[in-house]
């Protein structure tokens, strides 16, 4: 992803680290395996992109620190980049 903010989500779910309703963009994706892996939503209105993978785990992408306002307080998560 490129991003200027990319962080990595300890949360079940992306629905319980993010406050905004989410917007499904795709579900139930396949990469190379049979079984689906993936799931990718988008904040209406918002530069955010979510990805849920089944093993990795919720990664958050933005351009935008404002990103870091959506977060719902119980949110854990680990900066993988952000800028300088």
């Amino acid at each position: 992803m490129s991003a200027s903010v990319l962080l990595a989500v300890e949360n079940k779910s992306a629905t319980d680290a993010v406050s905004p309703a989410l917007r499904a963009l795709w579900l139930n994706g396949k990469y190379v395996f049979d079984e689906p892996t993936h799931h990718f939503f988008d904040v209406p209105g918002r530069d955010m992109l979510v990805m849920q993978h089944s093993e990795i785990g919720i990664w958050l992408a933005s351009h935008s620190t404002d990103v870091f306002e959506f977060l719902k307080p119980e949110a854990e998560y680990d900066r993988i980049h952000t800028p300088a």
